[in-house]
Order: C-alpha cells, then structure tokens, then sequence
C-alpha cells in the first residue's frame, strides 16, 4: 500500500511542477487585431480581457489556471496526509470535493479547443477578430 501512495504521490508532484512550467512559459499564441504574440495562459486572459472578450477570459483562467491548479494541490493534500485525514474523518469529504472538482476541471476541453483552434490556422477557418493557439 505504502508503495503505491508513494508512486500516486509522485505522479501529482511531477503534475504540479508541470502546472508551474505551464503557467510561466509562453505555450499560447494570440493574435488580436492583427497582432500576433506568444504568451502565457494569464497573459492571453489578460489580453483578451482587455480586447473585449471578459468572459472568454474568466474561461481560460478558469479552465487553463484555476481549476487545474486546485485539483493537483488538493490531490497533493490528500495524498500527503491520508492516514491523518482518514483518522478525522475528513478523508472522504476531500475525496467528495476532488471528485466534483475533477468534473468542473475542464483542461482537457480547453487543449481540445485549442487544437481546433490550431487548424484553423490551416485554412480550415478564420476568426476575424481573435484566435487563440497552442
């Protein structure tokens, strides 16, 4: 048992040092009016806050940042601390919580959007006002 919450373990520390390297490097391209630059999940939010699309902007901070984020701390929590946690009994309230945060958490939706995004690139589409890349 112990070897196996070690390697879950692992896998959520590597999860969350992902996180950061996603959230510090340019992974995003944007061009917005004409102008095209490659940034960060934040920075892209912030741009198309700015450019007129704040709800757009709430869904990749939440979708991109937030939500993500979230679930690989509180992953990192109940797994850090099971044995405390199933002792007070708050063990499977977390889990509760995980599991409703794992189905809001939609970065996989969001990398789905991207990529088709991406094709449009292709010719497969245009946007005249925005389009946001991977």
């Amino acid at each position: 048992m112990w070897h196996e919450l070690r390697f879950v373990l692992a896998i959520a520390a590597a999860a969350a040092q992902l996180w950061i390297l996603m959230n510090v490097f340019p992974l995003v391209a944007l061009t917005l009016g004409g102008v095209r630059r490659r940034t960060t999940f934040s920075g892209a939010a912030v741009a198309l806050a700015t450019h007129g699309m704040p709800a757009l902007a709430a869904l990749v901070v939440l979708a991109a940042i937030i939500a993500p984020g979230t679930e690989i701390a509180l992953a990192l929590y109940v797994l850090g601390r099971q044995e405390h946690l199933a002792r007070s009994g708050a063990l499977g309230r977390l889990v509760r919580w995980f599991r409703r945060l794992r189905r809001s958490s939609m970065a996989d939706v969001f990398m789905l959007g991207c990529l088709v995004s991406r094709g449009s690139d292709h010719g497969l589409g245009q946007s005249s006002r925005s389009r946001l890349s991977a």
